[in-house]
């Protein structure tokens, strides 16, 4: 057995967890493959957990190189088949058929992605390219996507048609021009409207395709609807809107925040979950909002991040009650950055 069942009292720190650390009411506080600290073993005191999976001290070697490989291989297989996704969608956007035995490989390599591992987050980031934004943008939503699926207790086959929806969401894009989608500086009002259009575009790009599924149809054309019919292209509202578009509306705006574009660079994770809240919640399906907040945090537990003063610093935990100020250790001083103004993280390294 790779790994055993311990009470908390007895951890020490540099031991691996070996599962998600949950409590009981489903909050998510440390995840698999977090190395211990002192501070993240009171704080797993502090929500009543009693026991935690830890490795075995002498598996976790072995771990951590097959997670490295893990990686090396996704990146192979993410860069792939982005590439192919990339050539769907242009044949699709010439009037050629929806090659669906393309979109069914990929989405499936995703979704199983997704149903084995939270880690997927961790190392999506590393491979943005805003040259191919559009597609690698696809491919992260799908992610996104049918783990706010699995965080919800979804179906699997339920999942399955998700991440072909959020893979499928912006085909409507291939017919903006590029000058457009790249443009380094804030569009005009004639060419907002021009990508404006891209949901109703892509929705009629597949449309009559009977391979194609209503809620991937849907999501297409109303991933950018919101909640107090503040979106587009209908401005419909509440239950109007596909519960899949609901879904892809969060990862999409998530993604898009944390991105490099040709005109911004990306922001970090816990400002964009400020940014949410900054700007209004009341725009998305609350119950969809809160379970990804609180799960996607803690998938950047044990991740090394840039701060605003230059230095560089690990992510020890993030508080379920404030998950836009997480807990960093930089050198051998802890840091809550609730209680420093002038001190957050920049961006993941």
């Amino acid at each position: 057995m790779n790994k055993m069942l311990i009470p908390v009292i007895s951890c020490y720190e540099n031991q691996v967890l070996a599962d998600n650390v949950i409590d009981d009411e489903g909050v998510l506080i440390a995840i698999k493959n977090t190395i211990l600290t002192d501070y993240i073993i009171e704080k797993i005191k502090l929500f009543d957990v009693d026991n935690i999976w830890v490795y075995k001290d002498e598996i976790v070697v072995e771990e951590a190189d097959a997670y490295e490989e893990h990686i090396k291989d996704f990146r192979s297989e993410y860069i792939k088949d982005t590439l192919l996704v990339k050539k769907a969608i242009m044949e699709l956007s010439k009037g050629e058929p929806l090659d669906i035995e393309i979109v069914n490989n990929v989405s499936s390599t995703l979704f199983k992605e997704a149903m084995s591992s939270n880690s997927t987050v961790r190392y999506i980031s590393r491979l943005k390219d805003y040259n191919e934004y559009t597609y690698y943008h696809s491919m992260n939503v799908s992610i996104y996507s049918s783990l706010i699926g699995k965080w919800m207790n979804l179906p699997q086959g339920v999942i399955k048609e998700l991440t072909i929806a959020a893979l499928l969401h912006d085909i409507g894009k291939s017919k903006i021009p590029n000058n457009i989608l790249d443009k380094k500086s804030k569009l005009t009002r004639e060419e907002c409207a021009i990508v404006k259009e891209h949901p109703y575009n892509g929705y009629l790009m597949i449309k009559d395709d009977v391979n194609v599924g209503i809620n991937i149809k849907e999501t297409i054309l109303m991933h950018h609807e919101r909640e107090n019919g503040s979106g587009y292209p209908q401005g419909l509202t509440g239950e109007e809107i596909n519960y899949f578009a609901k879904i892809v509306a969060v990862a999409d705006c998530y993604d898009a925040l944390t991105s490099n574009r040709p005109y911004r660079n990306k922001i970090s994770p816990f400002e964009a979950i400020g940014n949410f809240i900054k700007n209004g919640m009341d725009s998305y399906d609350i119950k969809v909002l809160m379970t990804f907040f609180k799960n996607i945090v803690n998938c950047y537990i044990g991740e090394k991040a840039e701060m605003s003063d230059g230095r560089i610093g690990e992510i020890l935990f993030v508080p379920p009650y404030d998950m836009t100020n997480p807990v960093v250790q930089i050198g051998n001083e802890i840091y809550d950055l609730s209680t420093y103004d002038d001190l957050k993280i920049v961006s993941l390294i």
